[in-house]
Order: structure tokens, then sequence, then C-alpha cells
């Protein structure tokens, strides 16, 4: 639970800075961001007090099970292609696979289960199976360790320095941060695709590079893509509905949301394409 809230590499180096091999000794040592010291008693406190709410005061009552199927795979499929491949909305799937924490299914587990909404399994069956490993995987993450170099990490994936320091737009002189995150391409990615995850995973800005290029395209006599923006930590459809001067109820029309709730990392329409005009005949 600490390594989900503040990522396995934080929690690891706090291991081996202080030599602990348990949690409660790290938040001792207070080796931990106070956020996820917090967090894990929170989540455990929770646990306990949902087993028997009654003797801690709560009366609930339990809203209707969500009635769901399980179906097998054991290749590492993007969350994204599934949901497209079976017409659900990414965030409904991603809701159910909370246990899915990069977006990709694990890779060679016979044993691994994804959950789907009751009714979609024989879609899945339909469409998933089948897919070839090229279009199963739109990008991979890279986290930057040390002693590594942009050359290696490179032909660690059989790519090229330029293709790399392209994707991730990292400059003419390139230097890279150990943790830093950098976006892998796979076959069957399309450029849209990378430059929405690439900002999203590397600008610190609050217009990534791709959407302000598709806002400003917009702008043009001719036919536009949508403006695509990928939602961050702390989003919510009111603040982004406002940075893109457009409405709660257009997001959710564009994009299918049936809730108001966002999942980070989803790619949201904030402006949709603007169709080809015809030009009146001489």
């Amino acid at each position: 639970m600490a390594a989900y809230n503040s990522g396995p590499l934080r929690v690891q180096r706090a291991m081996e800075k202080t030599g602990a091999d348990n949690f409660w000794t790290l938040a001792e040592k207070r080796a931990l961001p106070k956020e996820t010291m917090n967090y894990v008693p929170n989540i455990i406190a929770l646990t306990i007090i949902g087993k028997n709410p009654a003797k801690y005061g709560f009366n609930v009552t339990p809203a209707p099970a969500l009635e769901t199927e399980r179906v097998n795979l054991n290749k590492a499929t993007d969350l994204r292609v599934i949901a497209e491949a079976i017409s659900l909305p990414v965030e409904d799937l991603r809701m159910l696979n909370t246990h899915v924490l990069r977006w990709t299914t694990p890779p060679d587990d016979p044993d691994f289960q994804l959950i789907l909404p009751k009714g979609y399994a024989d879609k899945f069956q339909e469409e998933v199976p089948s897919l070839p490993d090229n279009k199963r995987i739109l990008f991979r993450e890279h986290v930057v360790r040390k002693g590594e170099t942009l050359a290696g990490i490179a032909r660690t994936y059989g790519m090229t320095v330029a293709q790399v320091s392209q994707v991730n737009s990292l400059g003419k002189k390139p230097i890279l941060r150990v943790g830093q995150t950098l976006v892998i391409p796979m076959s069957g990615v399309t450029p849209a695709q990378l430059a929405s995850t690439a900002a999203s995973l590397n600008d610190r800005q609050d217009w990534p590079q791709s959407t302000r290029t598709s806002a400003k395209a917009s702008k043009g006599a001719g036919p536009s893509k949508p403006a695509i923006y990928t939602v961050r930590a702390g989003d919510t459809l009111v603040r982004i509905a406002a940075r893109f001067n457009t409405t709660v109820e257009k997001l959710k029309a564009w994009n299918h949301l049936t809730t108001n709730r966002l999942v980070v990392g989803t790619k949201l329409i904030v402006s949709p394409a603007r169709p080809q005009v015809s030009k009146p005949a001489d």
C-alpha cells in the first residue's frame, strides 16, 4: 500500500537507507512522505470499520452488488485497447481493475483475471484473445535508474537515441534524472497517443504541448482533430472545463462519461474535431 501511494522506488530507497523491513518502522523513522504514513493506517482503519460498521457507530445500507464477470488474460494488454475492443468506457474498466497499476495487464501470468461488467465476457472472448501482440501495448514506461544512459535505454528497446528523445521532448542535449519516467513507444501506437502520453508524464505545464498544439490548430481553416487532455492528480471536470473554456456537460457528452469521477491517466476530449467545410462551387 505504501508503494502504491508513494511509488515502489521511493519505498525501496527508504528501506535501503534505514534498514527497515516493515512499514511501521519506516513510519517511525519518518522515512516516507507524511501522506503515505497516513494513507496506510487509514486504509487499515477503513477495512476494520467496513467489516463491522455498527460497532463503530455507522448505519450503512449497502448498495446493490455490482454484477461482474472475470476472464483470463495471460498476455500484457493495455486497458485502453481492451476498452476500445469491447466498446466499454475506459474509466469503467479502470474502476473495476484498480489492481492493474500501470494500465497494462501482467505478461505470462496464467492466473491473472480481468474483471468486466456482466455481459461483456462474450465480446471480450470475440475480440481480445485474437489481438496480435504488436497491437496490445500502446507504450511502456521506463523509470531511469542510476548509471543508465539514454543510449543504453534506447538500445534495450531497439530504438535510436533520437527516437526516444523526440517522443519524450528531451531536447538536443538531454540530461536524464534518476527516477525520471520515459515513454517507450511500442508497435501499433499512433503519434497522437504518444504525444498525449509523453506530455502527461513529462510536461509540468497546465497545458501539455500536444494539447496546446491541437487547440491552436483548431483555429485554422481546415478540419481538425479533437484536442486531448490527460487527467492528472487533483483534476476535476469543473477545473478542466474552466481551463479549456467549455462546460462539464460538454466534457461528459464528448467522452461518454456517466459520472464526474475521473481516473488519473485517462485521456479526455476537451474540444471536438471540426469537420471539413466544403467550399461552394464557383
